[in-house]
């Protein structure tokens, strides 16, 4: 996951090959890290998948896909889950955060930056259209992605993550509801590897 308040940036997770987003890939890879429920019950922990790595600049810059703050798009398989090859989680808006301003809390972009004691979690939200093309039934859904930094403060995340060297996170973990007709449905989702927030800057030295 990546933030630049003041330009450009790119939300990028890692793969398992790259653990640390050494290198610029366009996914990132995920394991489902329990059963979902409702329709998503078929889920079990083995289950893995992969997601996009985005920028909000236009146009993107290979192997990132477009995904601008605040504005409507129509991404397919923005995440797949890779034994249900029939459902299309489909990303149609990167929300902005929106919140009031304390010590304890900011937002900046798609970015909600919260102080937890001595602990500073990031959020964003995607939200979407899951298609099943198998049957062409669909059902709007939406993730919530965190990621945690230890011992810190909201001010030294925003300063590092403006910074060249970036800030990593080894640890993120996303929740995603889709609302079908009849009944609501939920998966938790963890990565495989390692997810983070780098820097625009700190990808793009890899990159170029």
């Amino acid at each position: 996951m990546v933030f630049n308040s003041s330009g450009a940036g790119y939300i990028q997770f890692c793969t398992e090959a790259s653990s640390s987003c050494s290198s610029a890939t366009a996914t990132g890879d995920f394991s489902v890290s329990a059963p979902g429920t409702g329709s998503f019950s078929v889920l079990t922990a083995s289950d893995t998948g992969i997601i996009d790595n985005v920028m909000d600049t236009a146009p993107s810059t290979s192997p990132f896909t477009y995904l601008p703050v605040g504005a409507p798009v129509s991404i397919d398989n923005y995440l797949i889950l890779n034994a249900f090859p029939t459902w299309d989680f489909q990303a149609n808006l990167l929300a902005a955060a929106s919140c009031v301003a304390t010590s304890t809390q900011m937002c900046l972009g798609p970015f909600e930056l919260n102080q937890n004691g001595p602990n500073v979690s990031v959020t964003l939200d995607v939200f979407g259209t899951l298609i099943n093309t198998a049957d062409g039934s669909t059902s709007p859904f939406d993730i919530a992605f965190t990621g945690q930094y230890l011992n810190t403060t909201i001010a030294a995340v925003e300063i590092a993550g403006e910074s060249p060297a970036g800030i990593f996170s080894d640890s993120w973990s996303a929740t995603e509801d889709a609302t079908p007709a009849t009944e609501p449905a939920t998966t938790s989702m963890m990565m495989l590897a390692a997810g983070g927030l780098v820097m625009m800057s700190r990808i793009r030295r890899h990159k170029y």
